[in-house]
């Protein structure tokens, strides 16, 4: 035995437990890497399968200007290409469990066709109502089959639906997403947190959002981690890039076509509002003018009638003065008359007393002489006479301004009857007491 090994051996009982310990994790990381070797080749048998059972696509097209059907075809026809399907997308926010959640709507691939969803619970979309969501996906909170998802339209713009609202009725599964990432957005959080599928019915795009591509790459069963499937897909690549750029120029003729064809309705629009809006203007025009030809009659006619009513006005002042004027005059008359009436009215009042006074004089010496109060009698009769006369005169005159001031006349008639009923009564009480005394 050689003298190193002897060492060697020597060192290894020395320290025993960590020889130990250092063997064992190199064994355990000698075994590790072991697994590893082994399982990744059937981890990627069994994606492989994943994808050749569920038709993964090799590529997926996106275009702004959307994808014709005559696209479609174009790129279906390219060496190499097995198949070309168009179909739709949106990314859109819906309130999931009181959170805003971005979530990537698709349509819905024919069964056995390209991305072959696999259908995990309940069934597939039967309306635009309907739709089935990610399988087994912690993002989407506790939706499930039964739940109706809302739309949240944050931006105002027109969603390219015809429904906002989807009734969950099945969970998928799809080969498009084998990860928990599914790609960012400029909507919402900015990261889309899960998918779902609707008919494709249901969107309201005329053009399809973009194109799937299967290639003979996948058909003849490459690996697409290995070396040839990149090269392969490479080559595709530039050939892709190529019929874009085809596709591009002829959706931008036809682009450009649409947009003359606008531009030809909205020159036609144009032409046709223009002569209605220079018939308006000149029609607009001619009422300006005929409006100003009748404002300025007018203004005519208001100076003109302001002249008249200036003069007419000054007239009626020069009447209101003259009839205030003859107001004037006669209620002075009517005072003047008035006052009249009232010292003739006093005058045959203070007679009337007197002549009572006279009576009861006489009255009182009836028995010192009948001829003294016969003379008396025939005194008062004289005043009394007199007194009527006078009377009957300011009536008369009183008369005479009752007839310019009926109501003011009236009034004092009034009065004068008042007046005269009382010198009446008076009158008779003297001629009973004169009868009582000639008796």
């Amino acid at each position: 035995m050689k003298a190193s090994t002897k060492d060697i051996l020597r060192e290894i009982r020395k320290s025993g437990m960590r020889f130990f310990y250092i063997s064992s994790i190199i064994a355990l990381g000698v075994a590790f890497f072991c697994g590893i070797k082994a399982t990744s080749p059937s981890m990627i048998r069994t994606a492989l399968d994943y994808f050749s059972q569920n038709n993964l696509s090799d590529f997926r097209l996106i275009s702004t200007y959307g994808i014709r059907d005559e696209d479609i075809k174009y790129l279906s026809d390219i060496d190499g290409v097995e198949d070309a399907v168009g179909g739709y997308s949106t990314d859109q926010v819906f309130e999931i469990d009181d959170d805003k959640t971005v979530v990537k709507i698709l349509s819905l691939p024919q069964i056995d066709g390209q991305n072959t969803p696999v259908l995990r619970d309940g069934r597939f979309p039967l309306n635009n109502s309907e739709c089935v969501l990610e399988y087994d996906n912690k993002n989407l909170g506790d939706a499930t089959i039964g739940d109706t998802l809302t739309i949240i339209n944050e931006s105002d713009s027109d969603i390219p639906l015809h429904s906002n609202s989807f009734t969950v009725v099945g969970l998928v599964e799809t080969p498009q997403f084998i990860s928990l990432e599914h790609g960012n957005t400029n909507i919402g959080s900015g990261t889309i947190e899960g998918f779902m599928m609707v008919n494709p019915e249901a969107f309201d795009i005329e053009r399809f959002t973009e194109a799937y591509i299967y290639t003979d790459i996948s058909n003849n069963n490459i690996s697409p981690y290995s070396e040839e499937y990149s090269t392969a897909q490479e080559k595709m690549i530039k050939t892709l890039e190529s019929a874009g750029d085809e596709i591009l120029e002829d959706n931008l003729y036809d682009i450009k076509m649409d947009a003359l064809k606008e531009i030809g309705k909205a020159q036609q629009e144009y032409d046709t509002n223009k002569e209605k809006f220079d018939k308006e203007i000149a029609d607009a025009q001619k009422e300006l003018d005929d409006g100003e030809a009748a404002l300025e009659d007018g203004f005519r006619q208001y100076y003109e009638g302001l002249d008249t009513f200036n003069t007419e006005i000054a007239n009626a002042e020069n009447e209101l003065a003259a009839a205030q004027e003859q107001l004037d005059q006669g209620y002075s008359a009517y005072e003047l008359g008035l006052s009249e009436m009232q010292r003739q009215l006093v005058e045959g009042q203070n007679q009337l007393l007197s002549g009572r006074n006279q009576l009861t004089t006489g009255y009182q010496s009836y028995h010192a002489g009948v001829s003294e109060f016969n003379t008396q009698m025939a005194n008062a009769e004289a005043a009394l006479a007199e007194a009527r006369s006078q009377l009957e005169e300011g009536y008369k005159e009183f008369q005479a301004g009752l007839d310019q001031f009926n109501q003011a006349m009236e009034q004092g008639q009034k009065e004068l009857d008042e007046a005269l009923a009382e010198y009446n009564t008076g009158y008779n009480e003297f001629k009973e007491q004169e009868d009582y005394y000639n008796n």
